[in-house]
Parts: C-alpha cells; sequence; structure tokens
C-alpha cells in the first residue's frame, strides 16, 4: 500500500513540475490534460508546436524547479 501511494505521488508531482515549467517559459500555453501512464507521464497543452529545442528547455526548466526543493503538500477531498 505505502508502494502505491508513494508512487502515486511521485507521479503527480513530475506531472505538476512539468506544467509549471512549460507555463513559466510559454506563458500562453493552456494546459489542458496530464494523466501519467505505466511508463511515464505526458501533458497536452494548448499553443503552438514544440520544437526539440523548446523540449530541451522545459527539461531544464524542470530540473531548475526540482533543485529549488519546494514543498509539496496534498489536501485530502472528498465528493
Amino acid at each position: 500500500m505505502c508502494n502505491a501511494i508513494l508512487w502515486f505521488t511521485l507521479q503527480a508531482c513530475r506531472v505538476h513540475v512539468m506544467a509549471m515549467a512549460v507555463q513559466k517559459l510559454y506563458p500562453d500555453a493552456k494546459v489542458t490534460i496530464g494523466p501519467w501512464i505505466e511508463n511515464g507521464f505526458y501533458y497536452d497543452f494548448d499553443t503552438e508546436p514544440l520544437t526539440d529545442k523548446d523540449l530541451k528547455r522545459s527539461k531544464k526548466e524542470m530540473d531548475r524547479i526540482i533543485g529549488k526543493n519546494l514543498p509539496a503538500t496534498c489536501k485530502r477531498r472528498s465528493f
């Protein structure tokens, strides 16, 4: 159970870091959907197509965000 919770938490953090990085570099980019999948994760953005250079910049920005060691918080909600 703990491993599943840890995996879920890490995947959620990774997806959010990617969204933060892309939105910082491309402020007009709109986040649409960002699920994680069995072997990784992805995000769809409503923006101009990103080039390989853009993706490398995004990866560097993700590394910079991770390096800041920001706190991660979680709120439990019921619907």
